[in-house]
């Protein structure tokens, strides 16, 4: 499974060509995974608890691929990756 870290410091993206199972994605989200179509068709991974109660740090890099405000770490599904899992 590859994945690439886009950002060294703050909530990371992370790409990944292989979709991971529920308890990796939800291990590196840092919680429970909700699932976010972006507008270029692929999908986003976040902790859906990231904003309220957790309160995690914005994440710039990925509120602006997903046009709405996404918090703490994300993970990017290449295209075509992810569409029929968990």
């Amino acid at each position: 499974m590859e994945n690439k870290d886009k950002e060294s410091s703050g909530p990371k993206i992370i790409i990944m060509s292989e979709s991971p199972s529920l308890e990796q994605a939800q291990e590196l989200v840092g919680g429970r995974v909700e699932r976010i179509l972006l507008p270029d068709g692929r999908r986003m991974l976040v902790d859906e608890e990231g904003a309220f109660p957790k309160c995690l740090d914005i994440n710039l890099a990925a509120s602006v691929l997903a046009a709405q405000p996404i918090v703490g770490d994300a993970i990017i599904l290449d295209e075509g990756v992810g569409e029929n899992e968990w």
